[in-house]
């Protein structure tokens, strides 16, 4: 038997114990094995989904531990990663979207409303700080992204965002306006989730 697989075995049995200590070094030697050990990588992630899954509806299923094994689940399976990402690009075009609106209807002149729309944004932010261990493991397949992609789709993100809230602002204006803000907004959510790299989806 080799280390490798002595360490995985190891850490397998380790999982079950009730010390919050020893199952976050076994999380740990299993979330490296499955970033740098190809051939133990599919073990390694369905031991960190039952343990993962053994928690769920308990109390325990926020622990570090257990965010860890659902960090590296969301990160590298193939179909959890793709849906993570969509979704975290959508909750952050949405924010975006949102927080531009706000600052469009509450603000007066450009300036009011760039103080809106970032007083909105910081606001999130902060919520976001507070309810982490809700969200956490779903960013962790981005956070997998070479940085090159994240810059790209970062980008599209944002310009998806600002269609988007044209799109709305224009339901009530002229119907061209409402037609191309629409067609950029299509564009662009097909740049961002059909024609760019699945980067996730091949790790």
């Amino acid at each position: 038997m080799t280390k490798a697989h002595q360490d995985l075995d190891r850490a397998v049995n380790s999982l079950s114990s009730s010390a919050e200590g020893t199952q976050a070094k076994a999380v740990d030697t299993l979330v490296r094995i499955v970033r740098d050990d190809s051939t133990r990588r599919t073990q390694a992630l369905t031991a960190l989904d039952a343990f993962a899954a053994g928690h769920r509806g308990r109390p325990s299923y926020r622990t570090e531990p257990v965010l860890s094994a659902r960090t590296a689940l969301c990160s590298f399976d193939a179909k959890r990663a793709a849906r993570t990402t969509a979704a975290v690009e959508a909750g952050a075009v949405l924010l975006l979207a949102a927080s531009s609106a706000i600052g469009y209807a509450l603000g007066g002149d450009a300036l009011i409303r760039f103080l809106v729309t970032l007083g909105t944004v910081a606001a999130a932010l902060a919520v976001a700080g507070v309810t982490r261990r809700f969200w956490q493991p779903y960013v962790g397949a981005w956070a997998n992204l070479p940085r090159r992609t994240r810059r790209a789709r970062a980008v599209t993100v944002i310009i998806l965002a600002v269609f988007l809230e044209r799109t709305v602002r224009s339901v009530s204006g002229p119907l061209p306006d409402l037609l191309v803000f629409s067609a950029g907004t299509c564009l662009m959510a097909w740049l961002l989730w059909v024609r760019q790299p699945g980067t996730a989806r091949r790790q």
